[in-house]
């Protein structure tokens, strides 16, 4: 959670029923995405709305595919909007290599496997 948290690194991220929140060591909830479609257990996709416009979300879209040493993540974000606008947007959530990688070696995957 650290550099990506708006409650600070001892909340944690979790799917409820109204989608992916953020939640605080209070008790404090933030929805960062609602889920568009979930067909389990190969794709997922999230409308994105953390600090954006609830109404004009972008999309993440995630893929799971087994392969020899484990599973193959593949994420997509986009539905960014135009202009500078989407860029700002863009630059904002640029980071997803650098959080799947968190991801993988909090997931026990070797350093280096990125």
């Amino acid at each position: 959670m650290d550099g990506y948290s708006g409650f600070g690194v001892e909340s944690h991220p979790g799917f409820d029923d109204r989608g992916l929140s953020e939640e605080a060591p209070d008790g404090r909830q933030q929805l960062w995405a609602e889920v568009r479609g979930w067909t389990p257990p190969s794709s997922l996709v999230l409308a994105w709305q953390l600090a954006g416009n609830p109404l004009a979300p972008t999309v993440v879209a995630v893929t799971f595919e087994a392969v020899d040493d484990g599973t193959r993540v593949t994420l997509v974000h986009d539905g960014w909007a135009a202009g500078v606008p989407g860029r700002q947007q863009y630059e904002k959530y640029c980071d997803w290599p650098l959080i799947l990688a968190r991801y993988a070696r909090f997931m026990g995957a070797a350093p280096g496997l990125d």
